[in-house]
């Protein structure tokens, strides 16, 4: 008799229907705006190894978490922290591996280079601050990396980026084990990031932005995100068409937007002589109340005035924040916090945009904590408040802007020309 072996033998079809799993996907990506940091030490480029794999799945993580919440709907937050470890992999002692699997390489057109200098004082010495170069014309973005001028004890030259122009490869590959809808839900995270995600430090202010170029198999990374699906993601877009030259002077003008906003002469503050006069925002008021400190000379008079009270509605646009005081009598330099964490990022988005045809200067709202959700801390630890009943009607930057919350004030202003 002859013995039929025990043993699974392969269906076939199944074999050839699995042929696609097997298959890397490649994307030719490419370098808009200046790249910050991204290698293994701290604000630093790699020269060997510029773009991560590393930085970018957790790009990609954000955003598929942006996507379970708020458009797919996948659960509460232990349920899409299951999901997102099963697709992405775990965290720490998980244990959980990858189902997508990515790798990047063929690097082309590498340049590094300080983004400014520090220029020579005409009364000797240098200027404070250094002198941005025209490809990085962004100096609030990119404070942290501008060093410290020259003959100073602890000078420190301005930071080297990776300038636009680079272009590399992101090759992906799904697990055997994904089915349908999860390589969808990859193929939509994709397309998010090469929209409004980026590589490298400080994204959220618009440096290390990409654009997919070619796509061997999924066109649709490529295209722009129609407003059907930034709103069904519980996102706002907003964009400003002053500016549609090219990336750079698309990511440069939204930048300048959110420090006019903040800081601005007429809109964030009042003129002054010879220096930005007050802030018309009240945290500065609100700590010189709480430490009791004000500048007190025969010609200024810093005593806080600011009708809003003590309130720090800035806290909504990421934190920590750091406020300087200058003169003497003045607070020393105050640190705000959340109670129960180091940092909250930005729910704004900075960004040169592609529509499909031209660049565009964009603000993209992402879902964000309301101020009641948000605990504070400041001088000594003390608790603050984010907002108070009707303060936007005494608080000139978001009374001019329709007011409403922070957020809200500058989306609208954002949309103004110029």
């Amino acid at each position: 008799m002859i013995r039929t072996p025990d043993i699974d033998i392969p269906d076939l079809s199944t074999i050839v229907e699995r042929k696609e799993y097997s298959e890397w996907h490649c994307l030719l990506c490419q370098l808009m705006t200046p790249m910050y940091g991204g290698g293994v030490l701290s604000n630093t480029v790699d020269k060997n190894m510029p773009i991560r794999v590393s930085g970018i799945r957790g790009q990609l993580r954000f955003w598929w978490r942006l996507l379970a919440k708020h458009k797919w709907q996948l659960g509460d937050d232990t349920a899409i922290q299951k999901q997102e470890f099963a697709l992405w992999g775990g965290m720490g002692d998980d244990g959980q591996a990858s189902k997508v699997f990515l790798r990047v390489n063929n690097f082309r057109k590498l340049q590094i280079e300080a983004w400014a200098e520090y220029e020579p004082h005409h009364q000797g010495g240098y200027k404070s601050i250094p002198t941005a170069k025209t490809w990085a014309k962004a100096p609030y973005a990119l404070f942290p990396a501008q060093g410290k001028k020259p003959g100073l004890r602890d000078s420190e030259p301005p930071h080297e980026l990776a300038k636009p122009g680079l272009t590399w490869e992101l090759q992906f590959k799904f697990d055997s084990k994904l089915n349908s809808r999860q390589q969808q839900q990859v193929i939509d995270t994709l397309r998010w990031w090469a929209n409004f995600g980026g590589i490298g430090a400080r994204t959220r202010r618009g440096l290390g932005s990409v654009q997919v170029i070619s796509s061997n198999d999924f066109d649709e990374i490529m295209q722009p995100l129609s407003a059907d699906d930034i709103t069904s993601a519980g996102c706002q877009l907003v964009t400003n068409q002053s500016y549609l030259s090219d990336a750079i002077a698309a990511w440069t003008n939204s930048v300048d937007k959110m420090q006019k906003f903040r800081q601005g002469i007429n809109i964030g503050r009042n003129p002054g002589a010879v220096r930005p006069g007050r802030s018309l925002w009240p945290e500065p008021d609100a700590i010189r109340r709480i430490t009791g400190k004000h500048l007190r000379t025969p010609e200024k008079n810093h005593a806080p005035v600011h009708a809003a009270g003590n309130i720090f509605p800035r806290a909504m646009f990421g934190l920590p924040i750091i406020f300087h005081f200058v003169g003497a009598g003045e607070p020393q330099d105050t640190t705000l916090n959340l109670n129960n964490a180091e940092r909250m990022s930005s729910p704004i988005i900075l960004r040169a945009y592609f529509n499909g045809t031209e660049w565009l200067s964009s603000a993209l709202l992402t879902p964000y904590k309301t101020p009641d959700e948000m605990q504070l801390k400041t001088i000594n630890n003390q608790t603050a408040e984010v907002w108070a009943q009707g303060a936007d009607q005494r608080i000139l930057p978001i009374e001019d802007n329709g007011g409403g919350n922070p957020l809200e004030a500058f989306m609208t202003f954002f949309a103004k020309k110029p």
